[in-house]
Parts: C-alpha cells; sequence; structure tokens
C-alpha cells in the first residue's frame, strides 16, 4: 500500500473521531454495578430532575433497577416512557406491592409479649 494524500487525510479524520467516540461510550456505562437489583424510588434523586431523568442518573450510579410502588395508578403514557428508559439503561422494575402496608397494623408491638426475656439469654 502507497501512502497517498488520499488515505493520510482518511486515516487523520478517523483518528481524530476515536476519542469522541470513547467518551461517548463511557458515559453511557459505569464502571460498577450493582450485583443486586437494590432499587430506588422517584425522588431518591430529586434534585436530577424528573422521573425519566432520576432513572437515569440511577443507571448512571449503578443501581440495575428501579421501584415505583404506585405504577399501577400512573398514566400508561408515563409507565410507557418509564419501561423505554429503564429497557434503554438495562434496568428493571424493582419492587411492586398491591397497596401500601398500615404499619401500624403490621408492626410488632413489644407491648403486647406475653413470655418476659430470661436474664442471661
Amino acid at each position: 500500500m502507497t501512502l497517498s494524500r488520499r488515505t493520510l487525510i482518511a486515516a487523520g479524520a478517523a483518528a481524530s473521531l476515536l476519542p469522541a467516540g470513547i467518551a461517548a461510550q463511557r458515559r453511557g456505562t459505569t464502571a460498577a454495578r450493582f450485583s443486586l437489583g437494590y432499587a430506588p424510588h422517584e425522588g431518591s434523586f430529586a434534585s436530577r430532575g424528573g422521573l425519566i431523568e432520576q432513572i437515569a442518573f440511577a443507571a448512571d450510579q449503578g443501581f440495575t433497577a428501579w421501584e415505583d410502588n404506585e405504577a399501577a395508578a400512573r398514566p400508561i403514557a408515563d409507565q410507557e416512557r418509564m419501561a423505554k428508559a429503564l429497557a434503554q439503561r438495562g434496568m428493571t422494575m424493582g419492587v411492586f406491592v398491591a397497596s401500601m402496608p398500615k404499619w401500624a397494623k403490621s408492626r410488632p408491638c413489644s407491648a403486647r409479649m406475653t413470655t418476659p426475656i430470661a436474664k442471661g439469654s
């Protein structure tokens, strides 16, 4: 292969684009991702913007899941935007619950204990 002006210009142009391509890839990925499905929810990163921006930020921080207990109450268009944002970032929907529990009724109360705890146990 002989070195011509055309091949030299083409090689220079390709080389100048390489750093931009590498930087774009790094922005889209994280150095470390959680191996478990830790799932923040809307409001966890409220300073980063709306729901979709918060999902993007969570992915950039290494989260692999998102939690939304009220997803069923959202408009279908919002649910689809969330699903698209999660899929684009390789995330899954985390915790779903049918309804919020009544915490006062579901927590064990120490006053209800009938058996005293023995000393030394």
